[in-house]
Order: structure tokens, then C-alpha cells, then sequence
């Protein structure tokens, strides 16, 4: 025990570098961080000579590190202090914990580095960017970045968007254990979503009273126990509902709650129960939704490899006929690229419907390339004909 509370003393000391996940990009990292002196003898003309996943072996071995979620660890570097001797408690420091670790640069990346904790005092942002020779903190650049919000990376926000990212810290540090837990599970809900965007984060912080947590529900039969014990009546003796549990009725009531299973328990959309009372059959008016949108006429399009329907429009989950999949297109002001995602509050450049998934694999979105577009085909018809049509590529034709 004296181990363990001395060990999370001196955890500042001990080098983190984010995004290198692999030996070759950490000795890239040593290549451009100049931070072996035989390395950096070598002329920079023969500089594509050297091994880089080599180089990155040697500095592990050398710093005791290791890759854990996405940043390498410098772990030899730590030493245990001895800050309690098993019979005295260290007194807890009367200072805000940080959120947010910011390691900042001047963007011509000439002179040192400076580091800022969040939340911070604006007038001290502003004094470390000036070190810096920056008038204000959103002139400078990030160097490296640390978040104790696992859902909230580097790539989450710019410099510009520095307000947001300190109002976030400061609510979060205000937050209790149960709310910090709530709010992660919400971000990662938000994410699967396809809403990732920052101001998104601080709107859940602001008003993380109005969703639910059911932190004990880390699978679909959990929830589904936990949704029928909460409707039972009092006395009644939950340990009947272990002979009856059943993943597919968690899915179904995940789907019809708009609730999301994470890694911290079930979280409910903003403003919505977790156990709110649903017929075993879906309303009229949901069945009225799904034939509405079978009837309609959309346009025949390709992207990604797959024959797909395309709208302008925007359409709830629940009016989608089964056998559909839903994505919503953005398409940035000003920009060329587009992106396909689950969801799109903001500059939203369409929907489109598809047989199949498509595979995201640890990304939010997907970006088309060329060969892969959407091409529009000439030609338009209905979810119900779409459905019963089998497409064949090799022809470009269809077969009805």
C-alpha cells in the first residue's frame, strides 16, 4: 500500500509522447526530436538511409518504455518517491486538478516550449503564450497534448477553439466522480453518433443532468434485467429474471430508448429515461413512418463500391425500412472533400441508404476517394423497389 501511494507522486517527470504507437514512429519521433546524438550526426541528406523502426527499438529499450492507448511511455525514466512512509498521510493539495496538459510551441517552431493546465485563468493563457512571443494563446501551436477525457484527443479541437476546450475543463473539474463517468459515456454516445465536434462536448457538459447512466449495464442482457426489474413491482425477487435473460431484448430496447451501450454502462440521449415504458410492438405511428419512406422516390447513386439511394433530406432512424442502412454526408463550406458519417448536425450535404454497413474501423467518418465518389446513375425508385432489385456491377446493370 505504501508503494502504491507513493507511485502516484512524481507521474509529471515522466516523458508521454501522443500518437506513436509503433517503434517506427517513435524513432521518427527521435529523428525530428534530434533526441540521440548519433542519430542526429548523420547527414541530413542520408537521413532516408536510416532505420527508423530500428531506432525506435533501441530508444525503448533504452527509455523502459511502452505503447499503451495510443502514446508512448517513457516508464524508465520514473523514479518512486518516498512521500509517505506508512504511518503519515501526505496532505491533498489545495489546487484544481488539470484536465487538459497542453504542451505549446510558436507556430514558426523557432525557440522552446511552454506548458498550460486546464482549466486556467485567461490573463495566464495569455502570459504563456506571450513567452512564447504570441499576443494571445490562439496564436500558438500545440506540440503535445494530454486529456484525462479519454474521448477528447489532440485531433478534437484547434487552437482557435481554445475558449471552448477551458470551459469544458472547468466544468469538468467541478464535476463529481458519477458526473465525470456520465460525461464520458455521453461523449462516447455523441461519437457513435457521429457528433464530435466541440461544442457538441460542452453542451453535453452543461447540461449532463438531463441524461441517465445505468453504470451496472455493460452488456445488452444486463439492460434488458435492469429495464424489467425497474418496471416489477416492490418485493418482487429479481433473481427470476436470470433464468429469462436475453441479449435481443436489450438490443430492441437500446434501439427504441435512442440509448447507447459504452464502456461505462448505458447512457440515455439528452433529456430522455432509460426506463421509459414501450409497447412490445412498435406504435402506428412509427409503422406509418417506415411506409411513408418505403413510397418515396429517392435518386440511385454509387459510393464506396455499393449501389445506394441518395436524399437531401434528413430522416430518423425509426423510419428506416429494415435491411437499410442510414449515413449522412457533409460537405463543408467552401471545401471539396466530403465526408460520410453516421451523423451530421452541421453542414449536412445529404443522406444516403445502403444494403450493407460500411466499415469505419477506429475512425469517425470515412473519406471517399476518387474511384470510390458518390456518382449519381441516372436513374431514381423507391426503398421498395431498391430493396427488391439485385444489382449487379460487372454489368452495370440491374436485374429486377
Amino acid at each position: 500500500m505504501k508503494d502504491l501511494i507513493n507511485m502516484t507522486y512524481g507521474l509529471g517527470s515522466i516523458p508521454v509522447a501522443s500518437d506513436v504507437t509503433g517503434d517506427e514512429q517513435l524513432g521518427q519521433l527521435v529523428i525530428e526530436s534530434e533526441m540521440n546524438e548519433d542519430v542526429n550526426s548523420v547527414p541530413e541528406k542520408a537521413m532516408y538511409l536510416l532505420d527508423k523502426e530500428k531506432i525506435g527499438r533501441f530508444q525503448r529499450y533504452n527509455d523502459g518504455g511502452i505503447y499503451w492507448r495510443g502514446k508512448y511511455i517513457a516508464a524508465g525514466h520514473y523514479e518512486l518517491p518516498e512521500v509517505y512512509d506508512s504511518v503519515h498521510l501526505p496532505e491533498k493539495p489545495a489546487v484544481t486538478p488539470s484536465v487538459f496538459f497542453l504542451q505549446l510551441r510558436a507556430p514558426d517552431g523557432i525557440g522552446g516550449t511552454a506548458c498550460l493546465s486546464l482549466p486556467a485563468d485567461r490573463n495566464e493563457a495569455d502570459r504563456v503564450a506571450q513567452e512564447l512571443g504570441e499576443n494571445c494563446i490562439e496564436g500558438c501551436t500545440l506540440y503535445d497534448f494530454e486529456s484525462v477525457i479519454p474521448q477528447i484527443g489532440a485531433g478534437k479541437f484547434e487552437m482557435q477553439d481554445f475558449n471552448i476546450l477551458n470551459s469544458i475543463a472547468g466544468i469538468y473539474s467541478c464535476m463529481s466522480e458519477m458526473e465525470q463517468i456520465k460525461y464520458k459515456a455521453v461523449l462516447t454516445a455523441e461519437d457513435c453518433r457521429g457528433r464530435h465536434r466541440l461544442w457538441d462536448a460542452l453542451e453535453a457538459a452543461e447540461h449532463i443532468s438531463e441524461y441517465e447512466l445505468a453504470y451496472y449495464a455493460d452488456n445488452n442482457a444486463d439492460f434488458a434485467t435492469a429495464y424489467l426489474a425497474h418496471h416489477l413491482p416492490a418485493g418482487f425477487d429479481i433473481r427470476w429474471l436470470d433464468m429469462v435473460r436475453e441479449a435481443g431484448l436489450g438490443a430492441e430496447l437500446l434501439k427504441r430508448l435512442d440509448a447507447t451501450l459504452t464502456e461505462y454502462g448505458v447512457i440515455s440521449a439528452r433529456g430522455k429515461s432509460l426506463f421509459t415504458l414501450l409497447p412490445a410492438e412498435e406504435t402506428q405511428e412509427q409503422a406509418e413512418k417506415v411506409q411513408a419512406l418505403t413510397g418515396e422516390t429517392f435518386d440511385g447513386v454509387e459510393i464506396c463500391g455499393q449501389t445506394a439511394l441518395f436524399s437531401n433530406g434528413r430522416y430518423t432512424d425509426d423510419a428506416v425500412p429494415a435491411g437499410l442502412y442510414k449515413y449522412e454526408l457533409r460537405e463543408a463550406a467552401g471545401s471539396e472533400q466530403m465526408t460520410i458519417e453516421k451523423s451530421v448536425l452541421v453542414d449536412h450535404g445529404g443522406t444516403i441508404f445502403l444494403k450493407k454497413t460500411l466499415d469505419f474501423g477506429d475512425e469517425r467518418y470515412l473519406i471517399p476517394d476518387e474511384d470510390s465518389s458518390l456518382n449519381f446513375l441516372g436513374y431514381d425508385m423507391t426503398m421498395g423497389e431498391f430493396l427488391h432489385t439485385d444489382f449487379t456491377q460487372e454489368t452495370g446493370g440491374m436485374q429486377l
